[in-house]
C-alpha cells in the first residue's frame, strides 16, 4: 500500500477536524459545533458562511459542500483548507507527507505545508515585543497597500485577507507573532516579484 493509499484509509475526516481545523477556526464553530457523531453536516471551513453545508460521509471517508461545490477525500480537504488559510495550495506529495507524518507517525509538532505556505499548529504564543512588532508590521502594510495603485486590487484584497488569518491564529495563541510577520514578508516579496 502506498503512502497515499495509506493516508486515505488511515485518517477520517473528523479527526482532521478535531486536530486541525477546529483549532485553527474555533470561534468559528461556536453556533454550530463540530460533532459527527451527531450529525454529519457541519460548516465549511472552505469558506464562510452561516450556517452548515458541509456533509461528511462516514462511509466514503469524504466530504461535500453543498455551499461552495467543493468535495473530495482528506488529501483534498486539507489542500483546499491550507489554500483558503495561506493563499497557497500545498502540493499533492507535501499533502500526503504532512498528513502521514503528523497523523500516522504521530509528529504533531510538523508544520503544515512548506516553503512560503508553511504554518505550524498548536501553542505558540508570543511576547509583547513580538506582538507589537507584527501590529505595527501589518499597519504599516495595510497602509501601503491602500496607498499603493500600482499593486493589482485582486492581489492586495488577497494579501489582506491573508494578513487578516494570520492576525486571528496569533491572536489565539495559535502561530507566534515573528513566524507570522515572516511569512507575510515572503508573500508581499512574492507579490513584489509579480507585480514588477
Amino acid at each position: 500500500m502506498s503512502k497515499k493509499d495509506d493516508v486515505k484509509a488511515k485518517i477520517k475526516i473528523p479527526k482532521y477536524f478535531e486536530k486541525i481545523i477546529v483549532p485553527q477556526l474555533g470561534s468559528y464553530y461556536d453556533e454550530y459545533p463540530v460533532n459527527f457523531d451527531s450529525s454529519p453536516f457541519c460548516c465549511c471551513p472552505l469558506h464562510d458562511e452561516e450556517t452548515p453545508s458541509m456533509r461528511y460521509y462516514e462511509e466514503t471517508n469524504t466530504f461535500y459542500c453543498f455551499g461552495c461545490r467543493k468535495g473530495g477525500d482528506i488529501i483534498k480537504l486539507h489542500r483546499e483548507f491550507i489554500l483558503r488559510q495561506t493563499g497557497d495550495m500545498p502540493s499533492l506529495d507535501a499533502t500526503v507527507d504532512f498528513l502521514y507524518d503528523y497523523f500516522i507517525k504521530g509528529d504533531e509538532d510538523r508544520q503544515i505545508g512548506s516553503g512560503p505556505s508553511r504554518l505550524k499548529i498548536g501553542d505558540d504564543t508570543s511576547s509583547n515585543i513580538e506582538l507589537a512588532r507584527f501590529s505595527y508590521y501589518t499597519e504599516t502594510l495595510n497602509y501601503q497597500l491602500s496607498v499603493d495603485k500600482f499593486i493589482p486590487r485582486e492581489k492586495s484584497e488577497r494579501l489582506q485577507l491573508t494578513m487578516d488569518r494570520l492576525d486571528t491564529l496569533v491572536e489565539k495563541g495559535f502561530l507566534n507573532a515573528t513566524l507570522a510577520e515572516q511569512y507575510l514578508k515572503e508573500q508581499v516579496e512574492t507579490l513584489i516579484k509579480e507585480t514588477v
